[in-house]
């Protein structure tokens, strides 16, 4: 997928999901969504579940930062980045999640390798 492609379904979902409409003379996919009220806090969580969902991706923490996520291309290219990375890594997918209620599986570093901890 290209940074384009992504950055139009980014765009797609902003403008469903925080009513941003076609003729907004502000809007573009370098506007500063934030800092120009189009998502708030709350959309923020929005935005993460949609991207996690639709290009099954985490976006990690590190990358939240106003320079690498205030606009739709800034957006675009850390998910571009998080898409070829799993490709490079041999992942096509995001791994499902675990049932609720599902023993929590522990890598080496927190339980030794393979163990297994009740959630």
């Amino acid at each position: 997928m290209t940074h384009d492609q992504i950055a139009a379904r980014l765009e797609g979902f902003v403008r469903r999901q925080f009513t941003v409409t076609r003729d907004d003379p502000r809007f573009s996919r370098r506007a500063s969504l934030f800092r120009d009220g189009y998502v708030d806090s709350l959309g923020v969580v929005e935005l993460l579940a949609f991207i996690n969902d639709d290009f099954g991706v985490e976006v990690p923490d590190e990358a939240l930062v106003p320079d690498n996520f205030e606009t739709i291309d800034d957006i675009a290219r850390v998910i571009h980045g998080l898409v070829n990375g799993r490709r490079e890594h041999g992942l096509t997918e995001a791994p499902p999640p675990p049932p609720p209620g599902a023993p929590r599986r522990e890598s080496s570093r927190d339980g030794g390798p393979g163990s297994s901890v009740r959630a």
